[in-house]
């Protein structure tokens, strides 16, 4: 019986730290998170339509990350969009992108927070600057962080990185 007590106490003492932790961890709100699309050098064709999201890849890194790769059909029109596309990568593995209101782009989401890049030319000033890509590769893992590679024309230069921050 005295046995039996304890047990009961120690679930006890169990089930209230857990909503404690979760209680606080409420409060505190999630962490803000970071999406770094960097470009690929190289040029792309025009043509094609955006496709929607496919899942291509599913693997696990040496970390035994979970790590998704998701492709996006190019878009058919060949002049450049005065507005950009706007991703937004979820832990959960759910990507949202924001086109310009015209035909071909799905509105399904949104973005809170900057985007800036840094250029190589000038590596300690960080300027806003549109995306206008037409071709993207999105590679991420579950978690806090998130890498972004970007296929696009070779307008800009291969070493520019660009940074989302999400809140």
């Amino acid at each position: 019986m005295s046995s039996l007590k304890w047990v009961l106490i120690g679930l006890l003492v169990i089930i209230v730290v857990a909503v404690a932790v979760v209680f606080v961890r409420g409060f505190m709100g999630s962490p803000k998170r970071v999406v770094t699309i960097e470009k690929f050098y190289g040029g792309i064709e025009e043509g094609g339509d955006l496709g929607g999201l496919e899942l291509e890849d599913s693997k696990s890194d040496r970390y035994g990350r979970r790590i998704h790769t998701y492709f996006i059909d190019r878009l058919e029109y060949g002049e450049r969009y005065k507005e950009y596309p706007k991703i937004t990568a979820y832990g959960n593995g759910k990507v949202e992108i924001i086109g310009p209101e015209e035909e071909g782009w799905e509105l399904n989401g949104s973005v809170k927070g900057k985007m800036s890049f840094k250029s190589h030319e000038q590596t300690n000033q960080e300027v806003t600057s549109p995306l206008t890509y037409k071709d993207w590769v999105i590679k991420w893992w579950e978690g806090d962080n998130y890498k972004v590679i970007v296929i696009s024309d070779t307008s800009r230069d291969a070493h520019e990185t660009f940074k989302i921050s999400l809140e």
